[in-house]
């Protein structure tokens, strides 16, 4: 049986190498600050000192935050294109989930370009 920490180590290989097959340009592919598989869309640039991480009694919760020059549709067709090869399933185009895990991308204008919100947090359940 795969452990999470396999699975993931599996899923950025791949990733990787899907990039680096298929876009030679991403050899140098980063990830969301915080995030051990969420790619940092090349053309964004994290906002330092912005990312959030803490373990709550239900699970991690992680929130990060990017900037670039880039228009809403390239960011979300972007993550809609990759983020299911990491196993994340759309609930909506800028809502995702996987296990017990909800992605949310707040993605809006922000001068001449656009910010990207990361938050990752667990599913909530009713007691």
């Amino acid at each position: 049986m795969l452990t999470r920490r396999t699975a993931v180590a599996l899923v950025r290989w791949s990733l990787t190498v899907t990039l680096l097959v298929a876009t030679p340009v991403w050899a140098d592919t980063a990830f969301v600050d915080g995030f051990d598989d969420l790619p940092l869309m090349p053309g964004l640039s994290q906002e330092s000192g912005r990312a959030v991480q803490f373990d709550s009694p239900y699970g991690r919760i992680i929130e990060s935050w990017a900037t670039g020059n880039q228009k809403i549709e390239a960011v979300v067709e972007f993550y809609e294109n990759t983020l299911p090869h990491l196993g994340w399933i759309a609930d909506s185009s800028d809502h995702y989930h996987r296990d017990s895990d909800v992605l949310v991308l707040d993605i809006h204008r922000k001068g001449s370009g656009v910010e990207v919100h990361f938050s990752d947090s667990p599913v909530q359940k009713t007691p």
